[in-house]
């Protein structure tokens, strides 16, 4: 009986010491509560909402991340795309990705503009193509850059350019679809339970035939 107090006491000796190290001790990624904590206010102070699926990332990624995707926001970013624009090919590219949560946010942010119709907004979320004729030129080009990944073959080009996406600007559309879909990525990974479809099959399918997206199992 004895014997079994004893251990009792050291075992819960033991819990006090590890629940205490790890508010003291730098864990073995290099970072401590307090570089979470200050992420975490960095992330509120920039007006996101706080997600337990950002503690996926270290600190330091976490806040890398949404620097860069601030900077991509801001004003004058691009030279042939404005926040709007930019906002129509992340909803188009979490569609293709089926990234839940990235989706919720460019859609919520496009709901935020009155011009835009909400029909418009839900085709997009359900992975087709939006009425509206500027936006539907997003929305394809978009499908395009990911349907293999940045490259494009060359009727896809014809096309892309009679749209007016040529040259620098197909790079910086490029470059768009491909830093939302990193973001998409890192998010996925974040939320278990979720399937991921970036095939060209399904992006030409959407395109071709306008037809909600699908997703693999």
């Amino acid at each position: 009986f004895e014997n079994t107090i004893h251990m009792q006491a050291r075992q819960a000796r033991s819990v006090k010491i590890l629940a205490l190290a790890a508010l003291l001790v730098p864990c073995v990624h290099g970072y401590a509560q307090a570089d979470r904590d200050a992420a975490n206010k960095f992330v509120a102070d920039a007006g996101f909402p706080v997600l337990n699926a950002f503690n996926k990332m270290t600190p330091k990624h976490l806040v890398t991340v949404l620097k860069t995707y601030t900077a991509a926001m801001e004003d004058g970013a691009f030279e042939f795309f404005d926040k709007g624009q930019i906002e129509v090919i992340y909803a188009t590219v979490s569609a293709i990705n089926n990234c839940e949560m990235c989706l919720s946010f460019h859609a919520m942010a496009l709901g935020g503009d009155t011009k835009n119709d909400p029909s418009d907004i839900a085709e997009i979320a359900a992975g087709g193509l939006p009425k509206d004729p500027e936006m539907r030129k997003l929305a394809v080009a978009a499908k395009y850059a990911m349907a293999h990944k940045g490259i494009f073959l060359e009727r896809e080009k014809k096309h892309l350019a009679t749209m007016g996406f040529e040259g620098e600007k197909l790079v910086e559309l490029n470059f768009l679809c491909g830093f939302m879909s990193a973001h998409n990525q890192v998010c996925l990974f974040a939320q278990p339970g979720l399937s991921l479809c970036t095939c060209a099959r399904c992006c030409e399918l959407a395109y071709t035939h306008n037809t909600p997206r699908t997703t693999s199992t």
